[in-house]
């Protein structure tokens, strides 16, 4: 998994990384940007499962940085950590499904707690996504089975299949 942390304090960042063993939580790549405007560039480039990211930036904050990748990156899962523990922040966490919002300073096993809840919470939601596609796609198979079939289609059939794939016949 990659893990994108993004933070104006370069002196945060380097801490964190430093400070845990990513790769025993499943962290293959660890990435760094210095303000949301530059993390929404890496994470599309990048693309991280998991970001780590400080509330109050410069130029664009987590929060405004967090609701522009969850369009680009769905499954991405995020952590906040800051110095303020202001509850309009809070709900902001909550409302995008945030796993943790840790305060500074920073405690490094609390982070690679929060890291590890979020990858777990990452590999749910990627086999959820894989089963509703793996689902739609059997599906499709069985309706485009039935359309083809020498004989007249099942109609009843049929239209519970459009349905399910969210197409409206008459």
């Amino acid at each position: 998994m990659k893990l994108l942390i993004v933070d104006d304090e370069e002196l945060t960042r380097t801490g964190v990384i430093s400070s845990i063993d990513w790769q025993s939580i499943g962290i293959r790549e660890v990435l760094q940007a210095d303000d949301g405007i530059n993390g929404i560039e890496v994470a599309r480039v990048h693309r991280p499962d998991i970001v780590l990211c400080d509330v109050r930036m410069p130029r664009l904050d987590g929060i405004a940085m967090l609701e522009q990748l969850e369009e680009i990156l769905p499954d991405i899962v995020p952590v906040f950590m800051s110095g303020y523990s202001d509850k309009e922040y809070l709900k902001a966490a909550i409302r995008l499904k945030a796993v943790s919002y840790i305060e500074k300073p920073l405690n490094p096993s609390e982070v690679s707690q929060a890291v590890r809840e979020a990858a777990d919470l990452y590999i749910q939601k990627r086999h959820s996504r894989r089963g509703k596609v793996l689902k739609s796609m059997e599906t499709a198979s069985r309706l485009a089975l039935l359309l083809t079939l020498p004989a007249l289609p099942d109609i009843q059939t049929a239209r519970r299949l459009f349905g399910e794939l969210g197409f409206t016949v008459n």
